[in-house]
């Protein structure tokens, strides 16, 4: 949450004078009924050939700056 923190800082999503440890106090909410067991016995439906290509990600994503540590398409080494 930190570095997510600061990045947001420098990427302007975030005021410059942001406490990100204060910020990061208050981001976590613990939802009723939301638990590690809950999650953990969620099923999660697969499609064949549910998964996108590196094609369509190297499309969506080519307007984005490649020095964009967020840039999904910058860390995406196209193996399955």
């Amino acid at each position: 949450m930190q570095l997510a923190g600061e990045e947001m800082k420098r990427a302007g999503m975030l005021k410059k004078n942001t406490d990100v440890n204060e910020l990061t106090k208050k981001a976590f909410v613990q939802l009723e009924g939301v638990t590690d067991e809950w999650l953990q016995n969620l099923t999660v439906e697969k499609v064949a050939d549910g998964q996108v290509t590196r094609e369509w990600l190297m499309a969506r994503y080519s307007k984005f700056d490649p020095r964009d540590v967020f840039c999904a398409a910058c860390i995406f080494d196209g193996k399955p």
